[in-house]
């Protein structure tokens, strides 16, 4: 019996230190306020962020420019300049995980001003992603237009619009506005026209219905996309203001810790 005890009481110590220790480690890693060495830590780590940034916009402007008319890039630079942008975006991803895991986001001001400078870096990033979609849609749909005058029409603009619809359809489920409302409408567009080509040879239609239907659709494509809805996106985009509220409040942790 009083070896049975004694098991009972051993049993509940080491039960006794499990837990102790469990809530130390909780405290220190979970429950415990920053120190003045986690915000200085934290803010090196937003600080570089800035360059981040910069290295995401600076690769996407090199990675569209392959797609503008009378751009000399190979299909290896492409790919290459591809690869850097998207490389940039995971980095910049990437970052932001690591700063969201550090003890000073347990400052209840600081994650409120990292979980705004989140959102935007979001934003920058569906910005990004849908600018070089939009470069790279006016130049696969750039051909379509040159195909009013062949023989076979309707067939020379089915093929000449594949790759054109299929890139347009894809950015047509982007998160930024502009750049989903471009495509939509672009795209509505492009079947518009094939539809004209199509009844042009089934039917026999006129040439002067055909041509005006054309025009119509044509305005269209012209109208298509917001210029004012795309520079007020990139504006809405930025998170430069954030990422400086951020530095700012770290410095002013440092401060007072």
């Amino acid at each position: 019996m009083q070896r049975r005890t004694k098991l009972i009481i051993a049993g509940a110590i080491a039960v006794f230190i499990a837990l102790v220790a469990t809530l130390t480690l909780l405290y220190v890693n979970v429950w415990a306020a920053p120190t003045k060495q986690d915000f200085e830590k934290a803010k090196a780590a937003v600080k570089s962020l800035g360059t981040t940034f910069d290295e995401v916009s600076s690769a996407s402007a090199a990675y569209a420019a392959t797609f503008s008319s009378g751009s000399s890039a190979k299909p290896d630079s492409e790919k290459t300049l591809k690869n850097r942008y998207e490389s940039s975006v995971k980095k910049l991803a990437q970052s932001l995980d690591e700063i969201e895991n550090m003890k000073a986001i347990r400052d209840k001001e600081v994650r409120s001003a990292n979980n705004a400078l989140r959102k935007k870096a979001d934003a920058f990033i569906h910005y990004s992603n849908g600018f070089v979609t939009m470069k790279k849609s006016f130049a696969e749909c750039n051909d379509i237009l040159q195909v009013s005058r062949q023989t076979n029409v309707a067939k020379a603009h089915r093929e000449a619009s594949k790759d054109c619809l299929a890139t347009l359809d894809a950015l047509a489920k982007s998160k930024v506005a502009v750049f989903a409302n471009y495509a939509r409408t672009f795209a509505n567009g492009v079947r518009e026209r094939q539809k004209i080509f199509d009844s042009y040879e089934k039917t026999n239609q006129p040439t002067e219905k055909s041509v005006s239907d054309l025009k119509k659709a044509n305005a269209t494509l012209v109208g298509s996309l917001d210029l004012e809805a795309l520079q007020k996106a990139s504006q809405d985009a930025s998170g430069a203001r954030e990422l400086q509220k951020l530095e700012q409040l770290l410095s002013q942790k440092i401060t007072q810790s």
